[in-house]
């Protein structure tokens, strides 16, 4: 699972290859992080998670990206309103069903790509016909944005 916090203009085909590296990358969670809830107690599970994601700043041009698993709806919903995400991009594969994360983007006004991956292994990551596939999915998202 991904996902852009898009904070500047429109992605050139060119910014793709930040995104390839990054799943290329070992997604990772830092339990550590820095980041705070504006809350200063009573933080749901889902929020707490979401806090701990470490998002790559300027990984696509001036957007934030990071790697993460199969979302739940609060988990979006937490994305959109604390951390300005504005684009969810799904690696999964069509027998995962990811048509639901495009409904619920669609609900809270998310943006919603998906990219019909097999694994999301950093070996299936590394291959050639991997790396080729995404390209041609994010050639055609760049043209989309």
């Amino acid at each position: 699972f991904m996902s852009t916090e898009v904070q500047g203009p429109s992605r050139s085909v060119s910014d793709k290859r930040g995104v390839v590296d990054a799943l290329k990358q070992k997604a990772t969670i830092n339990p550590k992080s820095e980041m705070k809830s504006k809350r200063p107690s009573r933080q749901s599970k889902a929020e707490k998670q979401i806090e701990e994601l470490n998002f790559l700043p300027n990984a696509v041009g001036s957007s934030s990206l990071t790697l993460w698993h199969r979302p739940k709806v609060q988990h979006l919903v937490h994305m959109k309103e604390k951390h300005g995400v504005t684009m969810i991009i799904s690696a999964l594969a069509d027998r995962e069903k990811p048509n639901w994360i495009r409904d619920e983007c669609k609900k809270i006004g998310l943006k919603w790509f998906h990219i019909p991956l097999n694994g999301a292994n950093k070996t299936l990551l590394s291959t050639k016909g991997t790396v080729r596939l995404v390209n041609s999915y994010l050639n055609f998202f760049c043209m989309k944005i």
